[in-house]
């Protein structure tokens, strides 16, 4: 049984390596991306998540765009990393879906059900509101694997990771809900390199293999020239990678705690790997992995290889074309219990407007009736309440049939009918 997850993100070359992954992986049922500003302006960073879908051949994946800035700060991105387009490298055409029109918060609210896993790789900012306007979240969701934050490393700082300093409050508040979270930083992103071998072995593998070669390309020349590695960090597919096989990543469950006030160390992560605060612990922490297995054989390579992503899509499509009216009318009852079990007052609003539209509707189709039988255009006649036709004279027709309508219950006349 696969596992059903939602990718809140800022594409950003590691981003949309991890959709890809996600897609990639049959373990995975990745039913929502949400978008927000982080690594490049939301308008970037949306097209950016549309362009990945459609290349990994998931253009039907609902896409929503949420906060355009963080919560209290001014936004920060990282052009420096991933160029003016967040996805410097291939050519990036325009895609043929649109996001949905939900801000990314509400989508969530209803799009989350019990045993959903959200995956965050980027600002928190989204998940932050989510818990803002839906309290009651916490009970839905399974858990958060937040690619963020570092135990003793910073990279857009000395002392912070991206994610965590470009929205901190957003971090607190998630940290501080009580819902589990593992917390994959650059501790061990940075242990777990794709290089140019790998790049190259993808070059020719399809077209989300070229997608991720080129990806790469432009990626690790930031790399290897700020941090002299011999290839790039994956860090947010790192985060998928965890979803995947949990055995993946080594992990601590100790506090964690955010720094939003200092000059110095804004936006750290401070995690108390010794428990010498005293403070109860919040979350997992990775502190170690399986380098060869994440960056190597089978976790990246080969599920973004020629036989990766295409069979995935194909073993999907044929489930899709079995599935048996059974199954369809299985569908169909979830969806009616889901629309009962909106909050009262949504459902109530939802009733009454429905009502509202039926009762228009009859009303329009009423009156047609009513002034087509009294009016009559060819001789410019109407029929008054004895049965006789009588010339409209200098009244106007329409006169007439205002005064012809006037024994019809007022919710049988037109809507611009006098009562």
């Amino acid at each position: 049984m696969s596992t059903r997850i939602v990718i809140d993100c800022d594409p950003g070359h590691d981003d949309a390596m991890a959709i890809l992954l996600a897609l990639a992986s049959p373990e995975l049922d990745l039913v929502g991306v949400t978008t927000v500003a982080g690594n490049q302006t939301l308008d970037k960073t949306t097209r950016n998540a549309l362009v990945t879908l459609e290349v990994g051949g998931r253009s039907d994946i609902p896409v929503a765009a949420g906060a355009d800035a963080p919560l209290r700060r001014e936004l920060r991105t990282a052009a420096h990393v991933h160029g003016e387009t967040g996805l410097d490298g291939p050519e990036l055409t325009e895609p043929s879906a649109k996001p949905v029109a939900e801000h990314a918060a509400d989508f969530l609210a209803e799009l989350i059900e019990p045993g959903t896993l959200v995956v965050p790789t980027a600002p928190l900012t989204n998940i932050a509101l989510l818990l803002e306007r839906d309290p009651h979240v916490h009970e839905r969701i399974d858990r958060i694997v937040w690619m963020g934050g570092a135990i003793a490393e910073g990279n857009i700082t000395p002392a912070a990771e991206f994610n965590a300093f470009v929205d901190p409050e957003a971090a607190a508040i998630v940290f501080a809900s009580g819902i589990p979270i593992t917390m994959i930083g650059l501790d061990v992103t940075h242990k777990a390199l794709f290089t140019r071998a790998h790049a190259e072995q993808l070059r020719e593998a399809g077209r989300a293999g070229r997608f991720v070669a080129e990806l790469s390309d432009f990626f690790q020349r930031f790399h290897e020239r700020s941090y002299g590695f011999e290839g790039s960090p994956i860090h947010d597919a790192m985060a998928v990678a965890h979803v995947i096989d949990p055995t993946l990543v080594t992990t601590r469950h100790v506090n964690v705690a955010v720094e939003t006030r200092s000059e110095l160390c804004d936006g750290r992560t401070v995690v108390d790997v010794r428990g010498v605060t005293g403070r109860p612990e919040n979350a997992d922490v990775g502190v170690d992995v399986d380098a060869n297995d994440c960056a190597d054989e089978p976790m990246v390579r080969q599920r973004l290889g020629p036989r990766g992503i295409d069979d995935v899509l194909r073993s999907r499509h044929r489930d899709l074309c079995s599935s048996s009216e059974e199954d369809n009318r299985r569908r169909r009852e979830d969806q009616r219990r889901r629309d009962q079990e909106r909050p009262p007052a949504t459902a109530h609003l939802a009733e009454r407007n429905h009502q509202a539209q039926q009762r228009h509707e009859a009303d329009v189709a009423v009156a047609h009736v009513v002034a087509a039988r009294h009016y009559h255009p060819a001789t410019d006649q109407v029929r008054d309440p004895a049965g006789r036709l009588r010339p409209t004279g200098n009244r106007g027709g329409r006169d007439q049939i205002d005064d012809s309508v006037k024994g019809v219950p007022q919710r049988h006349r037109r809507r611009e009918d006098p009562d």
